[in-house]
């Protein structure tokens, strides 16, 4: 329990947010990119992201999908701020060790004292822990179903509508993957739910 969508009271789950002004933006980039490590080196080699042959891009607005479907994206968040942050970020590897020197620490419990962890946030993104021994994070039916019809420019746009629009997710995608097929990729996502 607890990581099912509406368990969580909304204020808890964009909690992470305040106090970071601007840096938000880097910080839910690092909690992804943090997930990304821990799934290859604590989910049983789970490789998705930098790891993966799948564009990044791709993988990375599944996480932004389910980050705004759990309602863990704040109030006038800035998606293609968000976007060109996370451009310069995304191409690296982010480890705790990373997050310890950049953030000052990252312990999983510091939520329940009022603080905020990228490892705890990742949880309620993808509605698992790394360590449980869960299987890799999948978006939900409900968010797949309406695209598995469409052809795959039309399911692309419908895909990034509600986070930030599909202008800024290709040129994420041409930034960081260069393969010039974000619908392709998404479409694949899409089919393997």
């Amino acid at each position: 329990g607890g990581f099912t969508r509406g368990s969580e009271d909304v204020m808890d789950v964009q909690r992470w947010a305040h106090g970071l002004g601007a840096r938000r933006y880097e910080w839910l980039c690092d909690c992804y990119r943090m997930r990304v490590d821990d799934d290859m080196s604590w989910g049983g080699g789970y490789m998705h992201g930098l790891y993966a042959e799948q564009p990044i891009a791709a993988d990375f607005l599944v996480f932004c999908k389910l980050a705004a479907w759990r309602k863990v994206i704040p109030p006038r968040w800035d998606w293609a701020a968000f976007l060109r942050k996370s451009r310069q970020l995304l191409p690296f590897a982010f480890e705790k060790k990373d997050a310890k020197k950049k953030w000052g620490r990252e312990n999983i419990f510091a939520v329940m004292t009022g603080g905020r962890s990228l490892r705890a946030t990742g949880e309620v993104i993808y509605g698992s822990s790394v360590m449980g021994g869960e299987v890799a994070p999948a978006l939900p039916p409900s968010l797949c179903t309406p695209f598995e019809t469409m052809p795959p420019q039309e399911a692309l746009q419908a895909a990034c509508a509600d986070v930030g629009g599909v202008a800024i997710w290709n040129e994420l995608e041409r930034a960081i993957d260069k393969s010039g097929d974000l619908a392709a990729a998404v479409q694949s996502l899409i089919s393997n739910q």
